[in-house]
């Protein structure tokens, strides 16, 4: 017939660690209850196809909060990169700021993108090409896809090493 997904939404109060999960009994033939840490799955190994040779590096600059800039050509793309760098400390949580697309309209535009203070412990994500230019003092950039000569996306991996 269907399927019945059972969940909780947590209020602004609790905590992550302060909700268990509710114990059902199961009727015998049924199957197990699936538990889904987030509300979207990120496919890694998808994500990380184009950056497999660098892996080690990308999880020694998340799990240090090395400042890191995702550019891909589409929102889809570049957010679940970021998304995927987060989720590879597993089973540690990541606990700087990361945002999985980041815009100009954001009210940290500036603060990002001043030159006057070196760059914050955070991972983003954008698609604009004025983010190339912005953003070039940023000591690891990450460009996935490029617009190649027949008009197809190319991927390529461009990782900036810090000074």
């Amino acid at each position: 017939m269907g399927v019945v997904i059972q969940l909780k939404i947590p209020s602004k109060q609790e905590k992550p660690s302060q909700t268990q999960p509710k114990k059902t009994l199961l009727s015998p033939g049924s199957a197990p209850p699936i538990i889904i840490p987030a509300i979207s799955e990120v496919d890694v190994f998808k994500s990380f196809q184009p950056v497999l040779p660098h892996i080690q590096l990308l999880w020694e600059l998340v799990i240090t909060n090395e400042p890191i800039v995702v550019m891909a050509p589409s929102p889809t793309i570049c957010s679940e990169t970021v998304q995927a760098l987060v989720s590879m400390l597993s089973p540690l949580k990541y606990t700087s700021d990361y945002r999985p697309y980041f815009t100009i309209h954001d009210s940290e535009f500036k603060e990002y993108t001043t030159k006057t203070q070196a760059p914050p412990s955070v991972v983003l994500g954008v698609t604009n090409p004025f983010f190339a230019k912005t953003l070039q003092h940023w000591p690891h950039i990450i460009r996935i896809g490029d617009m190649g000569p027949v008009g197809k996306w190319l991927i390529r991996f461009y990782l900036q090493p810090s000074l």
